[in-house]
């Protein structure tokens, strides 16, 4: 019996209003000079078929600069009500009967290894995948092509949590070696400390 591998798609969300950074963090300078949101998805890329961002304001900053390194962007009208409405338009515009992992565009610390053993996951058949750092959940997650009602039926502001939470049998956790996968940017100290290091 031959196995269909259907396509794995990235989701990159970066339809956040950012009000505590004061400004468009997606578009903020890391030390090697490189925005935060182009590292992110960058590293996301690289682990799977396709790759969607999402963005909150139609030919605003982020969009232009994800389009610049040749990424597909997503316009989401309702991204204020929380991020679960920016996953259905990211889960919406990638179509039926394909996978999904959901990263987030303000978390450019996660280790290319770590995503690309969530990527491994999925594809060896796992229904969800959750990277863990010393016993603590992060990001990115993946989610097979059935629970895209499930994705698109989420509202507020908490992601796919609830999914998660719901159903821990079918959760594969991949404890990584890697405290990126909880390391975004919320506040401008954020990127002075990395800067620092």
């Amino acid at each position: 019996m031959s196995v269909v591998e259907r396509r794995l798609c990235g989701i990159l969300l970066a339809a956040g209003r950012a009000s505590r950074f004061g400004s468009n963090k997606i578009a903020a300078l890391l030390p090697d000079g490189a925005t935060v949101g182009v590292v992110a998805a960058t590293r996301l890329t690289a682990a799977v078929d396709d790759v969607l961002v999402v963005v909150g304001e139609r030919d605003g900053e982020s969009e232009r600069l994800f389009r610049q390194v040749g990424l597909r962007t997503v316009f989401c009208a309702q991204a204020a009500r929380g991020m679960a409405s920016s996953l259905g338009c990211g889960v919406r515009a990638a179509g039926t009967d394909v996978d999904y992992l959901i990263a987030l565009a303000d978390m450019p610390f996660i280790r290319q290894e770590t995503i690309a053993a969530l990527s491994d996951a999925l594809r060896a058949g796992a229904d969800i995948v959750v990277p863990s750092y010393r016993g603590r959940h992060g990001h990115p997650v993946g989610f097979r092509a059935h629970y895209r009602a499930q994705l698109l039926a989420l509202t507020g502001d908490k992601g796919a949590r609830s999914i998660i939470d719901q159903d821990p049998s079918s959760v594969t956790c991949l404890e990584m070696d890697d405290a990126g996968i909880l390391r975004d940017i919320d506040r401008p100290e954020d990127l002075s400390a990395a800067r620092a290091e």
